[in-house]
């Protein structure tokens, strides 16, 4: 019996390994207008830093560019 060794599965955290990854994330308005956008992991990193972590990036600077709400939903689309 041949034991292949698997390496461990590890989170991507930061901004700059969600653009090493090529993550893409979308956010949606809860405030009502349902609006949708493509967040761009670039010009985050420019404004916290590559070793921002990336959910409080996102958490810190999203809101709604229709209607200004800050409740926004996060979706990861499947790329693959």
């Amino acid at each position: 019996m041949v034991v292949q060794l698997i390496e461990p599965i590890v989170p991507i955290l930061t901004l700059r390994e969600y653009i090493v990854a090529g993550m893409q994330v979308q956010v949606g308005c809860m405030g009502g207008c349902g609006h949708r956008h493509k967040i761009d992991f670039q010009k985050l990193m420019d404004i916290y830093g590559p070793d921002m972590d990336a959910v409080e990036a996102l958490r810190a600077g999203t809101r709604c560019r229709h209607c200004g709400a800050g409740t926004m939903f996060v979706t990861y689309p499947y790329t693959g």
